[in-house]
């Protein structure tokens, strides 16, 4: 199975509203998974579509799909922060507030970032204006701990791997 982000385009009306989806590679067939709705539109054309046929006046923003090594979850990203579902759509649940959920190598934990404080202006990315704090927790969301990267505050996580 290949999990992605995904948006159905069903007219010139859609834009990037994402939501979760599974691919079965031996019969191609397409399931959603996630229907999470974010903030409401305020500056999109008239509607916007995710599900053929519906109309929605919220962003759907999920996306960052990983796998769980033993691939029994699937980690994402949402508005309403680091998630995990099962590959069939049952189960899902919002872990933490953050974003860029991915999994320890035995699937025991999983890394996230937080956003921190506001940056000083001048900063790399002066756009974003925040700092993002490294977090982990257990697979299931219990035990956050913030892990001290940089006592300074200058240093802000972005994408967040890792290793064996």
């Amino acid at each position: 199975m290949i999990a992605f982000a995904g948006a159905i385009k069903a007219d010139a009306s859609s834009c990037n509203l994402f939501e979760l989806y599974v691919l079965d590679v031996a019969s191609y067939t397409v399931r959603q998974l996630t229907d999470i709705p974010g903030p409401r539109i305020g500056y999109e054309p008239d509607g916007s579509v995710v599900k053929r046929g519906e109309v929605l006046d919220r962003w759907h923003k999920t996306n960052k799909p990983r796998w769980s090594p033993d691939g029994q979850w699937i980690a994402f990203t949402t508005y309403a922060g680091v998630g995990r579902i099962h590959p069939d759509g049952t189960g899902m649940q919002i872990l933490a507030k953050g974003t860029g959920g991915t999994w320890s190598p035995d699937g025991t934990m999983i890394a996230y970032r937080v956003p921190g404080k506001v940056q000083p202006k001048g900063i790399l990315y002066p756009r974003y204006n925040i700092s993002w704090t490294l977090y982990v927790s257990r697979a299931d969301g219990t035990g956050a701990t913030e892990i001290p990267i940089d006592p300074t505050g200058t240093i802000s996580v972005e994408d967040v791997v890792w290793t064996n």
